[in-house]
C-alpha cells in the first residue's frame, strides 16, 4: 500500500541506551521462515550490510531494523529469502545495485547524510 497507510508500523521502533559495539555477525546466512502452505519456492539470497565506524549496537540495531523492517513491508525480502549480514567500518566501496538502503544524518557532520545499512539485489 501506499508510504501513508504503513507511517504507524514505522515508528514502532524504539531505541534503548547503550554503548557496546555490535557482536559479530552469525557465520551462515539466516533463511526466513517460509509462509505456512505456501508453495516451495526456490531461495532469493540477499547481502545485508551494516556499516559500524562510530556507531554503537543500538544505533546498529536502529539502522539495521529499519533497513529490514521496510524492505519486507516494501515487498523487497520476504518469506523463505536467506539473509546474509555483513559488517564493515562503511559501505564506501559497495557495489550496487541495491534492493534498499538506510541513510541517516552522519553523526560528526549533521547536515551531511551517510548511508549505514544497505540490503543488496537478489541473486
Amino acid at each position: 500500500g501506499p508510504a501513508s497507510a504503513t507511517l504507524p508500523l514505522r515508528r514502532l521502533l524504539t531505541a534503548f541506551p547503550g554503548t557496546a559495539g555490535m557482536p559479530p555477525p552469525p557465520p551462515r546466512p539466516v533463511v526466513l521462515a517460509p509462509r505456512a502452505g505456501a508453495r516451495p519456492r526456490p531461495v532469493v539470497h540477499h547481502g545485508v550490510h551494516i556499516a559500524t565506524a562510530g556507531m554503537g549496537a543500538t544505533d546498529c540495531l536502529v539502522a539495521l531494523n529499519h533497513l529490514l523492517v521496510e524492505a519486507v513491508l516494501d515487498g523487497r525480502i520476504g518469506p523463505g529469502d536467506a539473509l546474509t549480514l555483513r559488517q564493515s567500518p562503511s559501505l564506501v566501496g559497495l557495489h550496487g545495485p541495491f534492493a534498499a538502503i538506510r541513510v541517516m544524518p552522519d553523526a560528526t557532520a549533521p547536515e551531511r547524510l551517510q548511508a549505514h545499512a544497505c540490503l543488496t539485489a537478489a541473486r
